[in-house]
Protein backbone atom coordinates (compact mmCIF):
# COMPACT_ATOMS: atom_id res chain seq x y z
CA UNK A 1 0.00 0.00 0.00
CA UNK A 2 1.25 3.68 -0.91
CA UNK A 3 -1.18 6.03 1.40
CA UNK A 4 0.25 9.01 -0.15
CA UNK A 5 0.00 8.61 -3.65
CA UNK A 6 -3.41 6.20 -3.48
CA UNK A 7 -6.85 5.87 -2.31
CA UNK A 8 -7.31 2.66 -0.31
CA UNK A 9 -10.54 0.74 1.19
CA UNK A 10 -10.58 -1.32 3.67
CA UNK A 11 -13.22 -4.47 4.41
CA UNK A 12 -11.42 -6.54 6.92
CA UNK A 13 -9.46 -6.16 10.13
CA UNK A 14 -6.48 -7.62 7.99
CA UNK A 15 -6.61 -4.76 5.20
CA UNK A 16 -7.01 -2.46 8.10
CA UNK A 17 -3.78 -3.50 9.95
CA UNK A 18 -2.24 -2.98 6.53
CA UNK A 19 -3.29 -0.09 5.90
CA UNK A 20 -2.29 1.39 9.33
CA UNK A 21 0.96 -0.27 8.84
CA UNK A 22 1.46 2.00 5.95
CA UNK A 23 0.27 5.23 7.32
CA UNK A 24 2.49 4.48 10.65
CA UNK A 25 5.58 3.99 8.42
CA UNK A 26 5.21 7.52 6.73
CA UNK A 27 4.53 9.04 9.75
CA UNK A 28 7.86 7.43 11.06
CA UNK A 29 9.82 8.72 7.94
CA UNK A 30 8.67 12.14 8.20
CA UNK A 31 6.65 12.34 5.04
CA UNK A 32 3.12 12.48 6.92
CA UNK A 33 1.36 13.99 9.90
CA UNK A 34 -2.12 13.97 11.37
CA UNK A 35 -3.66 17.35 10.52
CA UNK A 36 -5.10 18.97 13.54
CA UNK A 37 -7.64 21.60 12.79
CA UNK A 38 -7.10 24.21 15.74
CA UNK A 39 -10.67 26.19 14.43
CA UNK A 40 -12.58 22.87 15.01
CA UNK A 41 -11.73 20.83 18.58
CA UNK A 42 -14.08 18.18 18.34
CA UNK A 43 -12.50 15.05 17.92
CA UNK A 44 -13.33 11.37 16.05
CA UNK A 45 -14.10 8.42 18.68
CA UNK A 46 -11.12 6.41 16.70
CA UNK A 47 -7.43 6.99 17.00
CA UNK A 48 -6.83 6.78 13.33
CA UNK A 49 -9.62 8.73 11.54
CA UNK A 50 -9.50 12.55 10.66
CA UNK A 51 -7.55 14.32 8.17
CA UNK A 52 -3.85 13.64 7.30
CA UNK A 53 -1.15 16.31 5.25
CA UNK A 54 1.97 15.63 3.64
CA UNK A 55 3.87 18.96 2.65
CA UNK A 56 6.29 16.92 0.23
CA UNK A 57 3.28 15.45 -1.49
CA UNK A 58 1.34 18.87 -1.25
CA UNK A 59 -1.50 16.65 -0.19
CA UNK A 60 -4.39 16.52 2.34
CA UNK A 61 -5.97 12.54 2.72
CA UNK A 62 -8.99 11.75 5.39
CA UNK A 63 -8.94 8.17 6.77
CA UNK A 64 -12.86 8.03 7.80
CA UNK A 65 -14.56 4.53 8.84
CA UNK A 66 -15.36 1.85 11.30
CA UNK A 67 -12.54 -0.41 12.93
CA UNK A 68 -13.25 -2.17 15.87
CA UNK A 69 -14.30 -5.01 17.85
CA UNK A 70 -17.25 -5.13 19.68
CA UNK A 71 -17.87 -6.75 23.34
CA UNK A 72 -19.11 -10.26 21.92
CA UNK A 73 -16.09 -10.42 19.61
CA UNK A 74 -17.95 -8.80 16.47
CA UNK A 75 -15.89 -7.06 14.04
CA UNK A 76 -16.43 -4.04 12.35
CA UNK A 77 -14.04 -3.09 9.61
CA UNK A 78 -14.79 -1.03 7.02
CA UNK A 79 -13.88 2.40 5.78
CA UNK A 80 -11.43 4.31 2.76
CA UNK A 81 -8.58 6.55 2.86
CA UNK A 82 -8.68 9.33 0.35
CA UNK A 83 -7.26 12.32 -1.05
CA UNK A 84 -8.78 15.55 -0.18
CA UNK A 85 -6.59 17.53 -1.78
CA UNK A 86 -3.72 17.32 -4.64
CA UNK A 87 -2.62 19.88 -7.60
CA UNK A 88 -1.10 19.05 -11.12
CA UNK A 89 0.05 21.70 -13.71
CA UNK A 90 -0.58 21.16 -17.29
CA UNK A 91 1.17 23.43 -19.59
CA UNK A 92 0.47 26.77 -18.36
CA UNK A 93 -2.63 25.95 -16.17
CA UNK A 94 -2.49 25.08 -12.76
CA UNK A 95 -5.45 22.52 -11.56
CA UNK A 96 -6.04 22.14 -7.47
CA UNK A 97 -8.03 19.59 -6.08
CA UNK A 98 -9.67 20.18 -2.32
CA UNK A 99 -12.66 18.48 -0.52
CA UNK A 100 -13.96 20.01 2.99
CA UNK A 101 -16.35 18.11 4.87
CA UNK A 102 -17.33 18.87 9.08
CA UNK A 103 -19.91 17.11 10.44
CA UNK A 104 -20.55 17.36 14.51
CA UNK A 105 -23.10 16.39 16.94
CA UNK A 106 -22.88 19.05 19.58
CA UNK A 107 -24.47 21.44 18.00
CA UNK A 108 -25.74 19.46 15.03
CA UNK A 109 -23.80 20.99 11.99
CA UNK A 110 -23.22 19.46 8.59
CA UNK A 111 -21.86 20.61 5.31
CA UNK A 112 -19.78 18.79 2.35
CA UNK A 113 -17.81 20.78 -0.51
CA UNK A 114 -16.06 19.80 -3.20
CA UNK A 115 -13.67 22.03 -5.80
CA UNK A 116 -11.88 22.18 -8.46
CA UNK A 117 -9.86 25.49 -9.07
CA UNK A 118 -8.00 26.11 -12.36
CA UNK A 119 -5.14 29.18 -12.19
CA UNK A 120 -3.90 30.56 -15.03
CA UNK A 121 -1.51 33.47 -14.72
CA UNK A 122 -2.39 36.39 -15.86
CA UNK A 123 -1.95 40.19 -15.71
CA UNK A 124 -5.52 41.28 -13.96
CA UNK A 125 -7.31 39.10 -11.18
CA UNK A 126 -10.57 37.65 -12.24
CA UNK A 127 -12.21 34.98 -9.87
CA UNK A 128 -15.29 33.29 -11.96
CA UNK A 129 -17.61 30.49 -10.61
CA UNK A 130 -18.57 27.37 -12.36
CA UNK A 131 -21.91 25.61 -10.88
CA UNK A 132 -21.13 22.09 -11.84
CA UNK A 133 -23.01 20.57 -8.96
CA UNK A 134 -26.88 20.19 -8.83
CA UNK A 135 -29.04 18.52 -6.46
CA UNK A 136 -30.13 14.86 -6.28
CA UNK A 137 -33.28 15.70 -7.47
CA UNK A 138 -31.82 17.54 -11.01
CA UNK A 139 -32.44 21.19 -9.97
CA UNK A 140 -29.57 23.66 -9.67
CA UNK A 141 -28.68 25.20 -6.09
CA UNK A 142 -30.88 28.05 -4.75
CA UNK A 143 -29.86 31.34 -4.88
CA UNK A 144 -29.02 32.08 -1.56
CA UNK A 145 -27.13 28.34 -1.51
CA UNK A 146 -25.07 29.86 -4.17
CA UNK A 147 -24.59 33.38 -2.53
CA UNK A 148 -23.55 32.04 0.56
CA UNK A 149 -20.50 29.74 -0.98
CA UNK A 150 -19.39 32.06 -3.81
CA UNK A 151 -19.56 34.45 -0.90
CA UNK A 152 -17.35 32.13 1.41
CA UNK A 153 -14.81 32.08 -1.54
CA UNK A 154 -14.34 35.50 -2.09
CA UNK A 155 -13.66 36.21 1.70
CA UNK A 156 -10.87 33.29 1.11
CA UNK A 157 -9.18 35.45 -1.72
CA UNK A 158 -9.37 38.59 1.02
CA UNK A 159 -7.97 36.95 3.82
CA UNK A 160 -4.95 35.24 1.59
CA UNK A 161 -4.65 37.68 -1.16
CA UNK A 162 -3.12 34.86 -3.46
CA UNK A 163 -1.00 36.05 -6.69
CA UNK A 164 -2.85 37.35 -9.34
CA UNK A 165 -4.15 35.40 -11.73
CA UNK A 166 -7.57 34.02 -13.76
CA UNK A 167 -9.23 31.48 -10.68
CA UNK A 168 -11.62 29.49 -12.42
CA UNK A 169 -13.68 27.61 -8.90
CA UNK A 170 -15.68 24.64 -10.36
CA UNK A 171 -17.90 23.89 -8.08
CA UNK A 172 -18.27 19.72 -7.79
CA UNK A 173 -20.25 19.15 -5.21
CA UNK A 174 -22.18 21.07 -2.12
CA UNK A 175 -24.16 19.43 0.42
CA UNK A 176 -25.94 20.49 3.40
CA UNK A 177 -28.63 19.38 5.84
CA UNK A 178 -31.73 21.52 5.78
CA UNK A 179 -31.95 21.13 9.75
CA UNK A 180 -28.20 20.44 10.86
CA UNK A 181 -26.77 23.93 8.33
CA UNK A 182 -26.99 27.08 7.86
CA UNK A 183 -25.91 29.79 5.55
CA UNK A 184 -22.64 30.92 7.60
CA UNK A 185 -21.71 27.29 7.94
CA UNK A 186 -21.42 26.87 4.02
CA UNK A 187 -19.67 30.37 3.91
CA UNK A 188 -17.10 29.25 6.52
CA UNK A 189 -16.93 25.63 4.21
CA UNK A 190 -16.31 27.01 1.32
CA UNK A 191 -13.78 29.80 2.51
CA UNK A 192 -11.93 26.97 4.50
CA UNK A 193 -12.00 24.23 1.34
CA UNK A 194 -10.42 27.78 -1.37
CA UNK A 195 -7.72 27.66 1.36
CA UNK A 196 -7.24 23.98 0.75
CA UNK A 197 -7.25 23.82 -2.81
CA UNK A 198 -4.78 26.98 -1.94
CA UNK A 199 -2.58 25.25 0.22
CA UNK A 200 -2.87 27.74 2.75
CA UNK A 201 -4.96 26.10 5.28
CA UNK A 202 -2.67 25.08 7.44
CA UNK A 203 -1.13 28.72 7.97
CA UNK A 204 -4.03 30.57 8.52
CA UNK A 205 -5.98 31.31 11.22
CA UNK A 206 -9.09 32.88 9.80
CA UNK A 207 -11.49 32.00 10.29
CA UNK A 208 -12.24 30.70 13.48
CA UNK A 209 -15.09 29.31 15.41
CA UNK A 210 -15.39 30.74 18.64
CA UNK A 211 -17.87 32.33 21.39
CA UNK A 212 -18.17 35.89 21.37
CA UNK A 213 -15.88 38.06 18.35
CA UNK A 214 -16.05 36.15 15.29
CA UNK A 215 -13.63 36.53 12.35
CA UNK A 216 -16.21 34.58 10.34
CA UNK A 217 -20.04 34.62 11.97
CA UNK A 218 -21.32 31.15 12.39
CA UNK A 219 -24.77 30.56 13.14
CA UNK A 220 -25.60 26.63 13.78
CA UNK A 221 -28.81 27.34 14.88
CA UNK A 222 -29.87 29.49 11.84
CA UNK A 223 -30.93 26.89 9.19
CA UNK A 224 -31.60 27.00 5.41
CA UNK A 225 -34.71 24.91 5.27
CA UNK A 226 -37.07 27.53 4.88
CA UNK A 227 -34.85 29.25 1.69
CA UNK A 228 -33.67 26.50 -0.62
CA UNK A 229 -36.42 27.53 -2.82
CA UNK A 230 -35.25 31.03 -3.32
Amino acid sequence: MQPLIEEIEYHTETAFLKLTAAIQFEIDAGNLSKYIDPSWPEKSKYEWSGDYISITKRKMYRFDGNHYLSTSGEAKFEGKWTIIRSEQTIENTSFYLSKFKIRAQAPGIYSNIEFEVQYTKTTQPNIEFDWIDVLSNGKEHSRMIKSSVEYGIVSAFEDINPVIGNYKIKILLVRYHPIDSSFSLLQYSANRNLKRALFVEQEDQDPKIEKGQLTRIFRPNFTIGRWNDA
